[in-house]
């Protein structure tokens, strides 16, 4: 196991600091709104830590539900992942990743599954370099409902 990692919960002392890298990948929702789903999911999260410092984290889940492209169930999901900016490109997500999945395994998760948006081409690399294999594209609508 990877010592700069570490599980973090509501309780944990980096948990301010989780839910800011949360609004870093997604700065479509607010502060108190990520700290409430954060707080109360189910989702396992993990940060890497360097001096101290939370510098990354991934959150996982495990699904039951189907996932596309998945054979198998339970599956282990990749909600989300993300490294500070400056320290990218030094093995941390890949750090990340395997701790996260070897976790998800020791539940008894035979499978990864995520998703990245059509135009997030950094995470569509990041995704292939990690071995994640494209199954399928998916475009969504939505018709408002007067």
């Amino acid at each position: 196991m990877n010592p700069n990692i570490i599980k973090i919960t509501e309780s944990s002392k980096y948990f301010i600091d989780l839910i800011n890298l949360e609004l870093l990948l997604w700065p479509e929702h607010d502060f108190d709104e990520l700290y409430e789903e954060t707080k109360v999911n189910k989702d396992f999260y993990f940060g890497y830590l360097l001096d101290d410092k939370l510098v990354g984290f991934t959150q996982v889940s495990i699904r039951y539900d189907y996932v596309n492209g998945s054979t198998t169930s339970p599956v282990g999901f990749l909600e989300g992942i993300y490294v500070v900016e400056g320290y990218r490109n030094q093995g941390i997500g890949k750090a990340l990743l395997d701790y996260s999945s070897q976790f998800l395994k020791e539940k008894g998760c035979k499978e990864l599954g995520s998703d990245a948006l059509i135009d997030n081409t950094i995470s569509h690399k990041f995704h292939e370099k990690m071995g994640f294999k494209e199954v399928e594209r998916v475009v969504c609508y939505i018709r408002k409902l007067e």
